[in-house]
């Protein structure tokens, strides 16, 4: 029997792409779990037992009863401020930039054009106040720069709730001309 030169070259791909196919099949599965770097999942600590201390690790130890006084913000283990404590950290100017980009951000949504001049412009000013209010709460010493966007976001939240019940502590053109004010200053 004579194989023609396409028989051949058909023959030649069957039996490559067979032996590719049966080497894959052949592979043990790749667990889940493991990283391709080697690390298991399983072994790592959950977030629960990196963020809280452990009493016992302490007691085991020998170490002396813990320190009273307020943990470092940035330490794993300290607790976070309460949304209060992050409404109320802050100078009033601070806490109004804040409070007015999450003003203006809720104004924003309520708006129908979301892709027009107008629109940018609202998004603009609102960054403006929003970095103008971060910026002085870290030169304040109330927040630094891996907890300022807590800040932020919790003044934003307030806002939003008071937009949505009506009940805004500074109005919406009160914020528009504050974020005015400082699009002027920054020209």
């Amino acid at each position: 029997m004579k194989l023609r030169p396409m028989q051949i070259a058909g023959l030649v791909g069957v039996v490559v792409f067979g032996s590719i196919l049966i080497f894959t099949l052949a592979k043990p599965k790749r667990d889940p779990m493991v990283l391709p770097s080697g690390v298991d999942l399983r072994d790592l600590p959950s977030p629960d037992e990196i963020l809280t201390p452990d009493p016992l690790a302490a007691a085991q130890s020998g170490a002396d009863a813990p320190d009273d006084s307020a943990p470092d913000a940035s330490s794993p283990g300290a607790l976070a401020p309460s949304v209060e404590e992050m409404l109320a950290a802050g100078s009033e100017r601070a806490r109004g930039d804040l409070y007015c980009a999450g003003v203006l951000w809720a104004d924003h949504r309520a708006a129908a054009d979301v892709m027009s001049e107008a629109a940018q412009a609202r998004r603009d000013a609102l960054i403006l106040l929003s970095d103008t209010g971060v910026a002085e709460l870290i030169s304040e010493g109330a927040a630094d720069r891996s907890t300022a966007g807590r800040y932020a976001d919790a003044h934003t939240d307030q806002a939003l709730a008071d937009y949505a019940a009506g009940t805004l502590r500074i109005p919406v053109d009160a914020c528009r001309a504050r974020a005015e004010e400082l699009m002027a200053q920054t020209r």
